[in-house]
């Protein structure tokens, strides 16, 4: 369904056989896929990521280099974004440090699948922008 509608950037995370085809499906749609480069530190292609019509990210640090155990490859990896580092939420069995005063579970958190989400985040914000005139009433979503 999110391929069918045009304009839906999609995170990608994970892979199977048949997701070439999905990606290039919904690339065909005019649907953008992002998706984590991996967190082993070489230069390595992991999958879906680095599927052609898929932006790859890699995670930076704090000092905006690469960091070290990020994914990298300047023929595939398509952008950096922060992630080292990155206070995120987390399921409560998974807590870390609960936030009482906004009933949240947070957890530092490193690698590329921290980074992504910038970088899907962004580009849904500038595919809105390229978009605004064609989108439907927000209320009605």
């Amino acid at each position: 369904d999110e391929i069918d509608e045009e304009g839906n950037p999609i995170n990608l995370v994970g892979y199977s056989q048949a997701e070439n085809d999905a990606v290039n499906y919904a690339w065909g749609k005019g649907v953008l896929l992002v998706s984590a480069a991996g967190n082993a530190g070489d230069p390595i292609k992991n999958y879906p990521a680095a599927y052609d019509n898929v932006i790859a990210v890699g995670a930076t640090d704090d000092d905006d280099n690469r960091a070290s155990f990020s994914t990298f490859g300047s023929d595939w990896v398509s952008l950096m974004a922060p992630g080292d580092s990155i206070l995120s939420t987390m399921p409560n069995e998974q807590c870390g440090t609960f936030d009482y005063d906004n009933d949240a579970c947070l957890h530092w958190q490193s690698g590329t699948s921290m980074a992504s989400p910038h970088v899907a985040g962004a580009a849904a914000l500038l595919w809105a922008y390229k978009y605004a005139d064609q989108l439907s009433d927000p209320a009605t979503c």
